[in-house]
Protein backbone atom coordinates (compact mmCIF):
# COMPACT_ATOMS: atom_id res chain seq x y z
CA UNK A 1 0.00 0.00 0.00
CA UNK A 2 0.89 3.68 -0.62
CA UNK A 3 0.08 6.08 2.15
CA UNK A 4 -2.25 9.41 0.55
CA UNK A 5 -3.13 11.20 3.60
CA UNK A 6 -5.40 11.46 6.60
CA UNK A 7 -8.98 10.90 5.65
CA UNK A 8 -10.78 11.57 9.48
CA UNK A 9 -9.81 12.01 13.23
CA UNK A 10 -12.04 11.75 15.85
CA UNK A 11 -12.68 10.99 20.02
CA UNK A 12 -15.33 8.75 20.84
CA UNK A 13 -17.21 6.82 23.43
CA UNK A 14 -16.04 3.36 22.76
CA UNK A 15 -17.55 1.08 25.31
CA UNK A 16 -17.55 1.19 29.16
CA UNK A 17 -13.94 0.18 29.80
CA UNK A 18 -12.83 3.20 27.34
CA UNK A 19 -14.66 6.08 27.38
CA UNK A 20 -12.10 8.31 25.23
CA UNK A 21 -10.39 6.92 22.51
CA UNK A 22 -8.85 8.57 19.75
CA UNK A 23 -9.93 7.28 15.81
CA UNK A 24 -7.54 8.04 12.68
CA UNK A 25 -8.70 7.25 9.06
CA UNK A 26 -5.99 7.23 6.53
CA UNK A 27 -6.75 6.63 3.21
CA UNK A 28 -4.19 4.31 1.35
CA UNK A 29 -3.63 3.35 -2.64
CA UNK A 30 -3.64 -0.51 -2.92
CA UNK A 31 -0.62 -0.86 -5.35
CA UNK A 32 -0.08 -4.73 -5.79
CA UNK A 33 -0.03 -7.99 -4.02
CA UNK A 34 -1.72 -10.77 -1.86
CA UNK A 35 -4.05 -9.80 0.71
CA UNK A 36 -3.53 -11.72 3.62
CA UNK A 37 -5.75 -11.20 6.69
CA UNK A 38 -3.42 -10.07 9.96
CA UNK A 39 -3.60 -12.14 13.11
CA UNK A 40 -6.58 -11.34 14.93
CA UNK A 41 -7.86 -12.53 10.97
CA UNK A 42 -6.74 -15.78 10.56
CA UNK A 43 -8.86 -17.88 8.39
CA UNK A 44 -11.15 -14.85 7.38
CA UNK A 45 -12.59 -14.38 4.14
CA UNK A 46 -11.69 -10.41 2.64
CA UNK A 47 -13.43 -9.08 -0.41
CA UNK A 48 -13.81 -5.02 -1.55
CA UNK A 49 -17.01 -3.43 -0.58
CA UNK A 50 -18.60 -0.74 -3.12
CA UNK A 51 -20.03 2.58 -1.16
CA UNK A 52 -23.51 1.52 -2.23
CA UNK A 53 -23.34 -2.46 -1.35
CA UNK A 54 -22.45 -1.02 2.33
CA UNK A 55 -25.16 1.45 2.62
CA UNK A 56 -27.41 -0.67 4.51
CA UNK A 57 -24.55 -2.53 6.32
CA UNK A 58 -24.64 -2.20 9.82
CA UNK A 59 -20.83 -0.54 10.51
CA UNK A 60 -18.90 -0.01 13.87
CA UNK A 61 -19.90 3.01 15.88
CA UNK A 62 -17.08 4.87 15.14
CA UNK A 63 -17.35 4.56 11.10
CA UNK A 64 -19.66 6.48 9.08
CA UNK A 65 -21.23 5.77 5.86
CA UNK A 66 -19.64 9.78 5.01
CA UNK A 67 -16.53 8.60 5.84
CA UNK A 68 -16.10 6.23 3.83
CA UNK A 69 -17.61 8.29 1.10
CA UNK A 70 -14.96 11.10 1.41
CA UNK A 71 -12.34 8.10 1.74
CA UNK A 72 -12.98 7.72 -1.37
CA UNK A 73 -12.99 11.22 -3.16
CA UNK A 74 -9.67 12.17 -0.89
CA UNK A 75 -8.40 8.99 -2.72
CA UNK A 76 -9.34 9.90 -6.35
CA UNK A 77 -8.00 13.71 -5.67
CA UNK A 78 -4.45 12.21 -4.32
CA UNK A 79 -4.23 9.03 -5.91
CA UNK A 80 -2.47 10.39 -9.38
CA UNK A 81 -0.58 12.89 -7.33
CA UNK A 82 3.45 12.65 -8.46
CA UNK A 83 5.73 11.66 -5.73
CA UNK A 84 4.95 10.54 -2.02
CA UNK A 85 3.07 12.31 0.30
CA UNK A 86 4.63 12.63 3.12
CA UNK A 87 2.59 11.74 6.50
CA UNK A 88 5.14 13.66 8.18
CA UNK A 89 7.64 15.73 7.15
CA UNK A 90 11.24 15.10 7.95
CA UNK A 91 11.80 16.52 11.62
CA UNK A 92 15.58 16.43 11.22
CA UNK A 93 18.31 15.83 13.82
CA UNK A 94 16.35 17.51 16.65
Amino acid sequence: VRPLGLAHAQSFHYDTAVHHMLGTYYVLAYESGDIVPGDDMIGSEWRWWSLAELADVPLHASTHLWMLQRAVQLYRLWKDEEGERPLQPFLGDR
